[in-house]
């Protein structure tokens, strides 16, 4: 956690890591949803904006919309994968919280 947007959290990659959560036997996953705050040369947004720029130059259109008005990804997307989640944690057998005995 956190997964980013259209690079670790494609489909093949979260089935992976619940597949190898599953193998190692895995009590609990609780996969986030990025944040990214602040405009200064050091801050996460800056930072991770700066590596999409260089890394992933396809998505640095997709992202500066995607966290233009908020540290948060839109309300759409954090749903879907939230659902997703809960999907796959039930497939896998994996619980999606932390539970106490």
């Amino acid at each position: 956690m956190p997964l980013i947007p259209y690079i670790s959290d494609t489909s093949e990659n979260i089935h992976l890591f619940f597949k190898t959560f599953k193998e190692l036997h895995a009590d609990y996953v609780m996969p986030a949803t990025i944040t990214l705050f602040g405009v200064d040369k050091t801050d996460s947004k800056t930072l991770v904006l700066n590596a999409i720029e260089k890394y992933y130059p396809e998505l640095q259109e997709m992202y500066e919309k995607l966290f233009k008005n908020s540290s948060e990804l839109p309300y759409y997307y954090r749903k879907a994968f939230y659902e997703k989640m809960k999907e796959l944690s039930r497939a896998y057998g994996i619980k999606d919280r932390i539970v106490y005995y």
